[in-house]
């Protein structure tokens, strides 16, 4: 796909840029209580992860923004607004984003899914059941093979399928932490009048832009996972985006209009601190962080997940939270919570840093957001 070149118009330094994306994801500063699905509707989508080594990859982004721990208990209810599909991966997404997704389900209604063949028949037959019948489970319709992440069935992959194409949703799950399927009608989805595939995809680049105030093409496409197929220049600029040149990047960056007048005094209403007890500790799926390469040009770090290597091979730790300070990062902890008990299996932070006080913070920050007492038993691995 050619692209046109698009002369900057603003010049950022790198450490501006930081702040911008830090403040628009909601980051940042100390953390007062924020609303549940205010935040949803800020980030555009929050990834979801099975995987709780210290709590579910969800309740570590919505913590680290400041919302009560007591309101992500009602997220996966149908009271909470949201609803589940593709985002960046599996995500949840406030229902004023049902609409936006139009491009999604017609490019996945025409290109299809990776993995399994879908059985058509199936899919119909299971989307006339739940309508008739009501809202069901995987498990409800149907036995499934396998066992963990392995366990699918033709039933399961044609639920998917339909969640996909928007002919099923989910909008909670049960105590089992399963999905539970529904029509569109039977989850009380507001009626919008129908969005055209190109508005609704410039509306999902407008919210991605504003999700990551300062960015690329490449990270604007990322974000909620637009094809390459799918053209967004236009509509990147359509929406006041403002190409930027950020320090001694080549690449052409993006910049939100509600920061073209920026200054570091002025960019978030929660003013960066460099105060050690605003640490923050990010889920290694928050979306401040997921893309990479964006990751390495802001911060000039490339922490990796490692849950998915051999322990022998893991450099730091299973499951390792970078950990935000004021604008950058500034280390990384590997923790993990055992049966009420918290492992600190690994932990750094940069040259400069108090390393005794910021493990101390950090530790007592994950016994307050895991719900454990203050003297709760820590089993330090860390050898400091």
């Amino acid at each position: 796909m050619t692209h046109k070149p698009i002369p900057p118009q603003l010049y950022l330094s790198l450490s501006d840029a930081r702040a911008i994306a830090v403040a628009a994801q909601g980051l940042g500063g100390k953390q007062r209580n924020t609303d549940l699905l205010t935040t949803i509707e800020r980030l555009g989508c929050v990834q979801i992860d099975p995987l709780r080594p210290v709590l579910r990859s969800h309740e570590l982004v919505l913590l680290a923004r400041g919302v009560p721990a007591e309101n992500i208990q009602s997220i996966f209810t149908q009271q909470a607004g949201l609803f589940e599909t593709w985002g960046h991966a599996h995500s949840l997404l406030a229902l004023s984003m049902w609409p936006r997704l139009e491009w999604q389900r017609a490019h996945i209604r025409d290109k299809g899914l990776s993995g399994p063949a879908i059985d058509k028949k199936l899919a119909a037959e299971i989307a006339q059941r739940i309508a008739d019948s009501g809202p069901a489970t995987v498990a409800e319709l149907g036995k499934l093979n396998g066992k963990g992440w392995e366990r699918s069935s033709p039933i399961k992959t044609a639920c998917e399928w339909l969640l996909s194409i928007g002919e099923l949703v989910v909008v909670d799950r049960n105590d089992k932490w399963q999905r539970i399927y529904r029509t569109p009608q039977q989850a009380d989805l507001p009626v919008y009048s129908r969005l055209d595939c190109d508005t609704s995809l410039k509306e999902t680049v407008a919210i991605a832009i504003k999700a990551l105030g300062i960015a690329t093409e490449d990270h604007i496409r990322d974000y909620i996972r637009i094809p390459k197929t799918l053209a967004i220049q236009d509509h990147i600029l359509s929406v006041g985006a403002v190409p930027t040149r950020v320090a001694d990047s080549t690449a052409i960056w993006y910049l939100d209009t509600h920061y073209r007048d920026f200054s570091p005094h002025t960019v978030t209403e929660q003013s960066p601190t460099h105060d050690l007890d605003s640490i923050t500790a990010l889920s290694p799926f928050d979306s401040l962080i997921w893309t990479r390469g964006r990751q390495k040009a802001l911060f000039g770090k490339t922490y990796l997940l490692e849950a998915y290597k051999p322990a022998l091979k893991r450099t730091f730790g299973y499951y390792g939270l970078p950990l935000l300070l004021g604008d950058e990062l500034i280390g990384r902890v590997a923790a993990r919570n055992t049966q009420g008990t918290l492992s600190l299996e690994n932990f750094e932070v940069d040259p400069g840093v108090p390393f005794d006080e910021a493990k101390e913070i950090v530790k007592r920050k994950l016994e307050k957001w895991t719900g454990l007492p203050g003297d709760s038993t820590w089993k330090d691995f860390t050898g400091k």
